[in-house]
């Protein structure tokens, strides 16, 4: 089974559809094509989606605002407009990510990758960006992109996608940390690397006490990204 994560474009216009398809199969995310609320609906009930794109004007048609207003929160929701984001009222939320027209296939697939990061459940510590950590998932290398007391956002080959299982231990060996983590999402990393590497999402669990406060310890101490921005990406 596909570990790409599903998108739902609801987007009326055939022309723009098509190439939002493109974009997110290239960008190894699985579209799932939508014209209106119906369909919408329909998907929810079925096998889902991770995060909507859709169409400002089909997002305040018909019943498409209930529907969206109704949208599970941590389920991220992407509006591509003509109006600047501060004229769209609806679809009824805040947590929204306004693109407007006309679309860039990098800005585009950016903005999916950090909804999807951000989308989840809300972290009841601060997220840092760190210096790209030497780590090990299980016995493959890895880096670490940011860091929370609860969570952890990894890069990978991408070679290692389809092998990646569900729980799996994280190892820092410069801070001498060992934690098990479980596997919350992954997407493909937009840093100008992403045909070779992942990014996944990492939410601490089963871990000691003693295991708790030495990741507390990384999260407090780990350099920034700024100060080690060009180290080599050695693990590919």
């Amino acid at each position: 089974m596909s570990t790409y994560p599903r998108i739902g474009l609801a987007c009326p216009h055939p022309g723009e559809r098509a190439t939002l398809l493109e974009w997110c199969t290239s960008g190894q995310l699985r579209p799932v094509p939508m014209i209106d609320a119906g369909s919408i609906v329909r998907e929810l009930d079925g096998e889902g989606f991770e995060a909507l794109v859709i169409d400002a004007d089909l997002a305040v048609t018909g019943d498409a605002p209930f529907v969206l207003r109704n949208l599970d929160r941590n389920r991220p929701l992407i509006v591509i407009g003509e109006a600047d984001a501060t004229s769209l009222s609806e679809p009824g939320r805040v947590d929204v990510t306004y693109l407007k027209r006309p679309l860039a296939r990098e800005s585009f697939l950016l903005a999916i990758a950090l909804a999807l990061a951000e989308g989840r459940p809300a972290r009841r510590s601060p997220r840092r960006l760190v210096a790209r950590l030497q780590a090990a998932v299980d016995t493959v290398p890895a880096r670490v992109i940011d860091v929370s007391y609860e969570g952890i956002r990894l890069e990978l080959a991408e070679r290692h996608r389809s092998t990646l299982p569900p729980f799996f231990s994280v190892e820092v060996a410069m801070f001498n940390v060992k934690v098990v983590g479980k596997r919350v999402w992954v997407n493909s990393a937009l840093d100008g690397l992403s045909a070779r590497t992942f990014w996944c999402g990492v939410r601490l669990e089963r871990n000691p006490g003693r295991a708790v406060d030495a990741w507390r310890t990384l999260v407090d101490n780990a350099p920034a990204s700024a100060t080690i921005s060009t180290e080599g990406l050695d693990y590919l």
